[in-house]
């Protein structure tokens, strides 16, 4: 079973509570949840945040990238560690919060999520967002 909620600048632009809508559900299902991979993809053109917790798995995918930030807490114990070395739950980044607007780079009407992963801030400038939750099938 897959649930996939789609959000293009366009939509956006004609109505902005389609974005919030859209965050809360996700905030709903997934707070406080340990990141288990980020993705970049396409030359940074694709960023993906994937949750994995339970026989559920979440992902968001920022696509048409522009601007990508990450800004790491250094004085996160964990940041001390060798992050090559870490998996499942012992990931060091929790999804806190996420905020949204509408902004622009240079004219050109972007959607902007600041990504609070308790120890990494993320900023990213995009298009357009898909957000999927899926189960996870048994590997037995």
């Amino acid at each position: 079973m897959l649930d996939c909620l789609l959000l293009s600048k366009k939509e956006f632009i004609m109505e902005e509570k389609n974005i919030k809508s859209l965050i809360e559900k996700f905030l709903e299902r997934c707070i406080d949840l340990h990141v288990s991979e980020i993705r970049c993809n396409y030359f940074m053109d694709e960023l993906e945040l994937e949750f994995k917790y339970e026989n559920r798995q979440s992902v968001i995918i920022f696509t048409s990238c522009c601007d990508i930030h990450f800004r790491h807490d250094l004085g996160l114990d964990d940041k001390r560690s060798n992050y090559k070395l870490l998996n499942g739950n012992k990931t060091p980044y929790i999804l806190y919060n996420i905020d949204f607007k509408q902004s622009s780079i240079k004219n050109i009407e972007l959607l902007y999520f600041n990504i609070d992963l308790q120890g990494c801030i993320l900023e990213i400038y995009c298009k357009d967002i898909v957000v999927e939750f899926k189960e996870i099938e048994s590997t037995n």
